[in-house]
Parts: structure tokens; sequence; C-alpha cells
């Protein structure tokens, strides 16, 4: 790799990936929020459908079938379509459907007030590490939180795949898909770890290794002894 083609500073590359892993769960923290974008049947290549509502996308006909999300936290649809889903199977008034519904919007609104900390803390050219690492974790909350809402609404019937499940699906999919945010950008143990470290000022892990170089600490990378 050329020199010339260094970003950053040389031998600085662990903070441009720092910065990158950042940016990364800032974007799929915002990507979970009320009024959260869902992927076209193409995915999420084309600027405008990456930053069409879902209501919006579904209003211009082009399609009623939602695809598996590249990005975000969700590919079931959003709150509004449970909304509708537990009128329609007459659910509405039930307590508890109620309560995991309050409980979606209120991680949602939480994490969407997050964001625009977030964003705010970019312009101003400030590294949002702190709200990053918020947004990401509760992306995994939320999807979560959307899931048990919607089987809470569907019961069985939540776990039907295409056409004949609830929400054309939705429900089906994102049941599957639930789990993933919890991993990708960062585990969700690893944002914890961020967040009490980092924000909290809590001690970091006991880690024996800590100052032992690669090559010593993993058996079979050391050099083989000359024979």
């Amino acid at each position: 790799m050329p020199a010339a083609n260094i970003i950053g500073e040389l031998n600085g590359g662990w903070g441009v990936a720092m910065t990158t892993l950042m940016n990364e769960r800032a974007g799929l923290g915002a990507g979970s929020g009320l009024g959260f974008p869902v992927s076209a049947p193409a995915g999420r290549r084309i600027r405008q459908q990456l930053e069409q509502p879902v209501g919006e996308f579904l209003a211009s006909g082009m399609s009623t079938t939602i695809a598996a999300a590249s990005a975000g936290a969700m590919v079931g649809g959003n709150m509004q379509w449970l909304m509708q889903l537990a009128k329609a199977r007459g659910r509405d008034g039930d307590s508890q459907v109620r309560q995991q519904i309050a409980r979606l919007y209120a991680l949602s609104q939480l994490n969407r007030w997050n964001g625009l900390r977030a964003r705010e803390a970019a312009k101003a050219g400030q590294r949002g590490g702190a709200a990053a690492s918020v947004g990401k974790l509760m992306a995994s909350h939320i999807a979560r939180q959307w899931r048990e809402t919607a089987m809470t609404i569907a019961g069985g019937d939540g776990m039907l795949a295409g056409a004949d499940g609830p929400l054309g699906g939705g429900v089906g999919r994102q049941l599957l898909f639930a789990p993933a945010p919890s991993i990708y950008g960062g585990s969700d143990q690893v944002q914890r770890n961020l967040i009490g470290e980092r924000v909290l000022g809590l001690p970091k892990e006991p880690d024996i290794s800590r100052d032992v170089p690669f090559r010593d600490l993993k058996a079979g990378t050391q050099p083989k002894p000359a024979s």
C-alpha cells in the first residue's frame, strides 16, 4: 500500500478504526427511531430510498414488500404498522399490548433525542463516542421490543413468513432478525464496556495480556525455534 494512501497519521490506524466504528454505531442507532426507514426491495443503495420514511415509501406505491435491511435495526416495519396491526386484530384495547407499544414508543423517542445529540456534537466537531455507544445499545433494545410487541399482538401467527404472515411477513422477519443488532457493529457487551469505562469512568476489566505482544499471546503464532 503506497504511503500516500495512509488515512490519518502513520501508526494512527487505531484512531481511524475507532472513528469509523463510532460513526457506524451512530448511524445504526439513528436508524431505530420512530420514523426509521425500511429497505426498499432493491436495498438501501439509493439515497432517496434511504431517507424515505416507511409511510411515504408505501404511499408511493413502489412496493408493499419490505426486504431485509442492509443496515439499521429494523426490517419488519415501524411502530405505526404495529398500531394498525393491533387495531386490525382487535387488540388495541388490550392493556398488555398498549403497555408494550408505550414501552416501544418511549425507547424510540429516547433514542431519537440521543441521535440528535450525537448529530449536534458532530456538527460542533466533537467526538460522539458516548452518544454513539448509547444509540447502538438502544437500537438492540428497540429491535427486541418491536419483536416482543409484534408477537404479543400476532401470537403464533407471527412465525408465518411471506404474504401469509402479519404485515406481509414483516413480523416473522423481525422475529428472526432481532438478535442481529446486538452483535454487529460492536456487541451489546462491548458497548456496555465502552460506556462504563469511557463515560462513567469505571475501572477497566483486568487483563493480564494487555501489554503482551500478540505473537507471544496466541499459542501457535510464535516463530518456531530453529532446528
